[in-house]
């Protein structure tokens, strides 16, 4: 009768030990948007231009996977300023890609727009038009 009692005693003992290390072990994955440095963090600015138009781009990036945008375009009639919320998450420390829900003349997108960081400058394209932004 003891030996069993003893038997079970160092069973769950070790079940115990097992379910800690499995539980501890895996954290999630989730909690710092890609693990590790995210090289994102802050305000970039950068230009583009092209047959038609200029542009500027002002893209934030939060530290908790949202930030915002401030697109202006110029050409030679007017001015026009698009503002709006994205959320991002980052591939490595130094990629990733912005998801932003846009409207056109007729109804509401998603785009997943890419964009890499190399040192200070952040390279982002989208809709034909490509940015060189730097880090303010």
């Amino acid at each position: 009768m003891k030996k069993k009692s003893i038997l079970w005693s160092v069973l769950a003992i070790m079940m115990a030990a097992l379910v800690s290390v499995g539980t501890t072990s895996c954290g999630s994955d989730d909690d710092d948007n890609g693990g590790g440095a995210n090289n994102a963090v802050g305000t970039w600015y950068g230009t583009s231009s092209s047959y038609d138009e200029d542009s500027e781009l002002t893209l934030t990036f939060n530290a908790d996977g949202t930030g915002t945008y401030v697109a202006v375009y110029f050409d030679s009639y007017s001015d026009d300023t698009d503002r709006g919320t994205f959320t991002y998450k980052m591939t490595n420390k130094d990629s990733g890609v912005i998801t932003v829900r846009l409207e056109d003349s007729y109804d509401y997108y998603t785009a997943n727009v890419p964009f890499n960081i190399n040192d200070n400058t952040m390279s982002v394209s989208f809709d034909g038009e490509h940015y060189i932004l730097r880090k303010r």
